[in-house]
């Protein structure tokens, strides 16, 4: 990433995008594989390995949200909430991602809860 913070570069923004884009896709990844693989998995009972699924989409929406807080903690000095400038916008899109990404990662992790405490039945 820049580390001078004059300006953003077309490379930061795709980070930013991606951080953006993680929560949401570690979500899928737990609602949708954990959907498809519920049946054949309490049927060969080993109901573990729906939680190592949604470990998988926590582990991607906390990769977004690390990357994402780390982007906007080093904005943070030089955007303003006035707004206009490309840093400013960036750091707009690095707040709003981490936020997005924590609380899909809560959500994943009473997804693993409920998933471990009641199994299969």
């Amino acid at each position: 990433m820049d580390t001078t913070l004059d300006r953003t570069n077309h490379l930061d923004l795709m980070w930013l995008i991606v951080a953006l884009f993680a929560g949401p896709a570690g979500w899928v990844i737990t609602q949708g594989a954990g959907y498809a693989a519920v049946k054949p998995v309490c049927a060969g009972g080993n109901p573990l390995v729906l939680g190592l699924i949604a470990l998988v989409g926590l582990a991607v929406a906390g990769a977004g949200a690390s990357l994402a807080w780390r982007r906007m903690s080093s904005l943070r000095r030089v955007a303003s909430d006035s707004g206009g400038r490309d840093v400013d916008r960036s750091y707009f899109i690095a707040a709003v991602a981490t936020g997005l990404d924590v609380l899909i990662a809560l959500l994943i992790i009473t997804t693993l809860a409920s998933q471990l405490w009641s199994r299969c039945e």
